[in-house]
């Protein structure tokens, strides 16, 4: 089996991360992704979601991977990661 690039291994990082931030700040925030908005207050729906949906979509990406959109679109989810992790650990230590 081929390695995970850097990048996609960044991306199943800020997805736990994200994951993790995110069940610690329910009902502090208002949350933006508006596929998570509406199951923001059930566990096994979030937990399906950030757990099983989104590293299926890595994987995706994965099998991919050498194609330049591929590339370019991880760049882009791993800033948008970056991104929510940051908020979501400044509402968090602001609270």
């Amino acid at each position: 089996m081929k390695k995970l690039p850097i990048l996609l291994l960044i991306l199943y990082l800020l997805n736990f991360l994200d994951y993790g931030i995110t069940l610690l700040n329910r009902g502090n925030f208002e949350e933006a992704n508006p596929l998570t908005r509406p199951i923001i207050d059930n566990t096994l729906a979030l937990t399906l979601l950030k757990l099983v949906l989104v590293p299926l979509c890595v994987y995706v990406l994965w099998r991919y991977k050498d194609k330049p959109i591929v590339k370019i679109a991880s760049v882009v989810l791993c800033l948008v990661y970056l991104y929510a992790v940051t908020l979501g650990v400044l509402i968090y230590a602001s609270n």
